[in-house]
């Protein structure tokens, strides 16, 4: 007995794995045990003899081709769209993931040219980034109370920013003393993460 394929479209039942290839389907149906049958698929790039052979117990439910050029071309734009999507999300210095940190501070006070560019947290340390590393004096760092205390703080200089181990609320960053002294405060915003 001869076996007569049906080819149908794929898209009626199942999905591409890409959109610019063509699926197809070849459904056969089984009438007679021990049938034998080599049916002809003719494909975008390949024509498919498929040796058919009907057995009492065994079956297989789907059978599908790889292309090895498509599935290289298709995880090179996977990783391409994954490696964009990171350097759109990470800060270039430090590698820090930008929706993970609060930028919510505000500065006032004197306009030095050391003056912050960016002040930011991550929840467990404050970043107070500067314009460059190259100060005449370097200002100090003070936490400020809600009672006005003043209380020196420790930081590290790492390139161009100083790293505090905890967060700050209220800050000022001081260089002289007296009527000369230059004192940029750091604010941090209401309703801050």
């Amino acid at each position: 007995m001869k076996c007569k394929p049906k080819l149908i479209n794929a898209s009626s039942f199942a999905d591409s794995v890409s959109m610019n290839s063509f699926s197809f389907a070849v459904i056969v149906s089984q009438k007679m045990r021990q049938m034998r049958a080599e049916p002809v698929s003719n494909a975008s790039y390949y024509t498919y003899t498929i040796k058919l052979a009907s057995t009492k117990n065994d079956w297989m439910p789907i059978l599908s081709f790889d292309y090895p050029d498509d599935i290289q071309r298709e995880w090179a734009a996977y990783h391409l769209r994954k490696t964009q999507v990171v350097q759109t999300n990470t800060m270039p210095a430090t590698g820090q993931n930008l929706a993970a940190l609060d930028f919510n501070y505000n500065l006032s006070g004197d306009n030095p040219s050391w003056k912050p560019v960016r002040i930011y947290t991550d929840g467990i340390k404050t970043y107070i980034q500067f314009p460059s590393t190259h100060f005449n004096e370097s200002p100090a760092l003070l936490s400020l109370g809600n009672s006005g205390d003043e209380e020196l703080v420790n930081y590290r200089l790492i390139g161009d920013r100083y790293v505090v181990d905890k967060v700050l609320d209220r800050a000022a960053l001081i260089v002289g003393v007296g009527l000369s002294q230059t004192k940029v405060e750091i604010i941090r915003k209401e309703g801050s993460k």
